[in-house]
């Protein structure tokens, strides 16, 4: 009995060897710039659960290598552990950077202990990896584009209050559900939560002056405040965010590009006034039930309330000049529209009997005559 006690303790120390063992022998490595420690730049260990030795060769760790990106953000070359086995690994302290693509598609990768001294994570750092939760260390102060894309195992990461900037795309098509985004952050970047699709809660710092084109695309957000002293949203910011029901822009907001709440939940907005254009597709094909576009707005951008089902209620007011084609197409709920005396122009395609800012609805134009004189030909 005892003897096959002993055999099977063994047989357990053997198979575990490969699971946690790891020499200096399994990591390839150069010396850094200043010469003072070393780059780990490859892993040929058979080990899954990594702890990375603080020193190797007597000279202390100091980066986890990335591959090469050029001028043109093209990747070259291997991170130092990319597309490896692994499946935990801890950093050691005195690390301060984790290049690029260092872990990408380790499909098998879900825990990683950062060190206090970490200072930047690089692009692809963590790409495709099945983390599930991170912390990312104070003393951060930036995240490279697509660190944590396509984590889709990733529910939870918490920011640090050091952190200045998060690249494109960061967190990508992750499974985040909540995010706080740290005072001291000015941008979110492009495609930042894109396709994030159980992220419902975003908590936005004072500090925050831009929003980038599909920034929240596609995600689960179901409400969103967006802070005074934001200047820009991007393009598609909000597109297809369908559980989106209500948002209030701020004072502070000088441009909203096209396609921004497209498709999605919206049922009610303020448009603040210095916005003087509601640019192309803002609000369409959503929810939108009435809205009260104010004084100092002047144009109405193609499509801009195009297929929105819901409508019941528009006031223009007597700033406008312009209604883009299409712009209240199949809004088959909305009866009835003044259009104030100041309006120039309505845009018309081609075909103006079938094409029109109107067309699809059963709306009642008001002030007929002034719409005869600028050119307006269909049936009121």
């Amino acid at each position: 009995m005892k003897r096959k006690t002993i055999f099977a303790i063994v047989l357990i120390t053997v198979l575990l060897i490969p699971l946690w063992a790891q020499t200096e022998t399994d990591f390839q490595v150069t010396i850094t710039q200043d010469l003072q420690g070393v780059v780990i730049t490859g892993y040929n260990g058979t080990a899954m659960v990594v702890r990375v030795p603080d020193t190797i060769q007597g000279m202390p760790v100091r980066e986890i290598g990335g591959a090469v990106v050029d001028r043109r953000g093209s990747i070259s070359g291997n991170g130092a552990f990319q597309n490896s086995r692994i499946t935990s690994v801890i950093i050691p302290e005195g690390v301060t950077s984790i290049g690029n693509s260092a872990f990408a598609n380790c499909t098998q990768l879900t825990s990683v202990t950062l060190p206090s001294t970490l200072t930047t994570i690089g692009n692809q750092a963590f790409l495709s990896t099945r983390l599930q939760s991170i912390l990312i260390p104070e003393g951060v102060i930036s995240i490279g584009d697509s660190a944590f894309a396509d984590c889709t195992q990733l529910t939870s990461v918490t920011l640090p209050s050091s952190l200045t900037s998060t690249g494109r795309q960061a967190f990508e098509g992750s499974g985040l559900r909540t995010i706080a985004i740290p005072e001291g952050i000015t941008s979110i970047d492009l495609q930042a939560f894109h396709m994030c699709a159980q992220l419902t809660t975003v908590t936005l710092p004072s500090t925050l002056t831009s929003i980038g084109e599909n920034a929240f695309r596609s995600s689960g957000l179901r409400s969103i405040v967006i802070p005074e002293g934001v200047t820009i949203i991007g393009t598609s910011a909000f597109y297809e965010c369908t559980q989106l029901s209500a948002v209030t822009l701020p004072s502070t907001m000088t441009s909203i590009g096209d396609l921004t709440f497209f498709a999605s939940g919206i049922t009610s907005i303020y448009w603040p006034a210095q916005l003087t254009t509601i640019p192309s597709r803002t609000f369409s094909r959503t929810r939108l039930q009435s809205i009260e576009i104010p004084e100092g707005v002047v144009a109405i951008g193609d499509y801009a309330f195009e297929g929105c089902t819901a409508l019941t209620g528009v006031s223009l007011p007597s700033t406008i000049t312009t209604i883009g084609a299409e712009a209240f197409r199949n809004c088959t709920t909305l009866t009835t529209i003044t259009i104030p005396v100041t309006v120039a122009r309505i845009q018309f395609t081609a075909n103006w009997g079938q094409n029109n800012a109107f067309q699809g609805g059963n709306i009642n134009l008001v002030s007929q005559a002034a719409l005869r004189r600028i050119g307006y030909i269909d049936n009121f």
